[in-house]
């Protein structure tokens, strides 16, 4: 008689219930490990976005102070989002190097990155979602049933703007004519810098009698008249060299403007007018009525932001000198002459910042720069739509800054014009270094 295995296959259909069931929670694992993998690289990926977006938009406004990069730098990594929410970085008011947005500077040789807000260069973001974020931690759809309901998760970029051409005299005028005039004994060098002179002509630079440019290289995008005794880089074996033909170089202060005068101090013509042997201290403000100096004085500049209407005119043996000063030209001339000594440096910081002298462009009255005493200027000479006039007498050494921006230029006299090494506006790129 046949043994009965009812028992037996009831067994097994038991254990194999189990198996399944077992296998079905491991599919079920597996599906949801896959699905929250996805997950959180989705949201690496938008956390990057909001990082690289914050940096870049941080940097490229580094120029206008703390503030305001902070500001454009959140409003950026805002515009993304991540677990279906804006991306929101913390403030960071102290520049707290782990903050969520760091100001500093980028070492481009040993690719690193310090937290500075002395002369920074680079803007360091982190997006995050984790506990202690205004985000939060990013919340998984299957890790509570294995005890991880959630992850912390965060993302960094560091963007730097570097200036690739920083020329120390720049020459604006695209149009083919002669933009750019030298003559008689007059010299001018350009110390560890060039000189760009944008326009089209045959004629762009007119150099004639014992003139003379010294640069690291002379780049004109047209052509050179040459006569008499004078020498261009690289001729008659100066060092640098002189190129025709080179692209134009745009304007790397496009765009700036000259600040509200809503809510300025006010001085009427009396209160900028000073003569004889005076030894005035000015403040900053809104100069309605220009300033004039003539005469003997002695005048100090106070620091600070000078907005002149009518004209700023120095002559006579007057001697100017301000530290962290601007002045910017809205209207009238600028006529800086006479015997006296001339010595001013630019802000340190903020929207002005290595800018001593701006006639915005809606002024192209010609300014005039005589250097005939000791005039020492630190800062950037900017002039966007305006003819520059420089001109001395023999024995002058006058030193007009670190850097001309000019849409033309004309220089005469005999006086030996130096624009010395220091912080140059020029071509700015912007770039993430991670």
């Amino acid at each position: 008689m046949r043994k009965s295995s009812t028992g037996q296959r009831y067994f097994r259909r038991g254990y194999s219930l189990i198996l399944a069931a077992i296998s079905g929670l491991v599919l079920i694992g597996l599906m949801g490990l896959s699905l929250d993998t996805a997950w959180v690289y989705l949201n690496i990926e938008r956390l990057q976005a909001a990082a690289d977006a914050a940096a870049l938009a941080g940097v490229n406004n580094l120029p206008q102070g703390t503030s305001t990069t902070e500001s454009h730098g959140r409003s950026a990594a805002a515009a993304n989002s991540a677990n279906g929410h804006p991306v929101i970085l913390a403030p960071n008011p102290n520049n707290d190097p782990d903050g969520d947005i760091v100001i500093g500077y980028w070492d481009s040789n040993h690719h690193t990155f310090t937290a500075t807000t002395s002369s920074p260069n680079a803007i360091k973001t982190v997006a995050r979602l984790t506990s202690t974020s205004p985000n939060g931690s990013l919340p998984l759809f299957f890790g509570g049933m294995f005890g991880v309901p959630s992850v912390n998760i965060s993302c960094t970029a560091i963007a730097t703007r570097q200036i690739v051409d920083d020329p120390g005299l720049l020459v604006l005028d695209q149009r083919p004519v002669s933009s750019f005039n030298i003559s008689g004994n007059a010299d001018i060098t350009v110390d560890n810098g060039s000189v760009v002179v944008d326009a089209s002509g045959s004629t762009a630079l007119n150099i004639s009698g014992n003139a003379d440019i010294a640069a690291s290289e002379l780049n004109i995008t047209g052509g050179y008249n040459i006569s008499g005794n004078a020498t261009l880089p690289g001729q008659k074996g100066t060092a640098g060299e002189t190129n025709t033909g080179v692209p134009p170089t745009s304007d790397p202060l496009a765009g700036l403007t000259p600040p509200s005068t809503t809510g300025m101090t006010q001085y009427d013509a009396s209160q900028g007018a000073f003569a004889g042997n005076q030894s005035p201290t000015l403040q900053p403000g809104y100069y309605t009525g220009g300033i004039n100096l003539s005469g003997n004085v002695n005048a100090t500049f106070d620091p600070g932001v000078y907005v002149i209407d009518g004209g700023f005119n120095v002559s006579g043996n007057v001697s100017i000198s301000g530290q962290n000063v601007v002045f910017i030209v809205e209207s009238g001339s600028l006529n800086l002459s006479g015997n006296g000594a001339v010595n001013l440096t630019p802000p340190a910081s903020g929207p002005y910042q290595n800018l001593t002298i701006f006639q915005p462009s809606t002024n192209t009255s010609s300014p005039s720069i005589s250097g005939n005493g000791n005039m020492n200027m630190l800062g950037t000479l900017y002039f966007p739509t305006a003819e520059l006039n420089l001109s001395g007498n023999a024995g002058a050494t006058p030193i007009p800054g670190d850097q001309i921006i000019c849409y033309d230029l004309n220089i005469s006299g005999n006086a030996d014009f130096t624009i010395q090494t220091g912080t140059r506006f020029g071509q700015v790129v912007m770039y993430l270094v991670q």
